[in-house]
């Protein structure tokens, strides 16, 4: 079993302490490095070469879509899975243009944010934005948005919350497919309509 190494740049204590006591009891999940800092978060990208690094959107940078933009130039094997709070999340297409491969809201359950944790590491597109899935799930049924049976099938399992494994599953094709599936997904909703 592969182990994930993940940095957590969390500014807020008592959020930084939910997300540690949910990762430091998983067997496939060590935390290498924590800071507050966008500035230390980069250099721990660099020094400790982790696989994940979960991003507190609050955190001061020049912006938060610089920071992820840095991340993703400075050490390119990382992936970035955002937190960010149900009131005040960004849109999917700064999101993806930054280079974040997944993005969860703080309030999560523990077993969402191990879903998160677990795809983004993968290299899974995953957005557990409330917002964003009820907003991709609207932009679908939009005239000019040309989702085919399969798309339109993969994004109702999203918009309900499933796992690129239990899509799989459902839909009987590999989870790199419905990766890939998800990302023209994505791609499509977000040319079309501006997302």
């Amino acid at each position: 079993m592969n182990t994930i190494r993940v940095v957590l740049m969390i500014v807020d204590p008592v959020l930084l302490e939910k997300f540690h006591n949910v990762l430091d009891q998983q067997d496939d999940i060590e935390i290498v490095g924590e800071t507050a800092s966008g500035e230390a978060g980069l250099q721990m990208a660099q020094e400790l070469k982790p696989d994940l690094i979960l991003v507190d959107f609050e955190l001061a940078y020049p912006s938060r879509f610089d920071l992820v933009r840095q991340l993703n130039q400075n050490a390119s094997q990382v992936k970035v899975l955002v937190l960010q709070s149900r009131k005040d999340q960004p849109s999917l297409r700064g999101l993806l243009l930054s280079g974040t491969v997944g993005a969860i809201e703080k309030e999560e359950s523990p077993e969402r944010i191990l879903s998160a944790v677990r795809q983004t590491a993968t290299n899974q597109l995953s957005f557990h934005f409330k917002s964003v899935t009820d907003n991709l799930a609207f932009r679908s049924n939009l005239p000019g948005v040309d989702l085919s049976p399969h798309e339109l099938a993969v994004l109702r399992l999203v918009v309900e919350g499933k796992t690129d494994q239990n899509v799989g599953f459902l839909l009987g094709m590999s989870e790199q497919t419905v990766t890939k599936y998800k990302y023209a997904i994505y791609c499509k909703l977000m040319l079309q309509n501006g997302l």
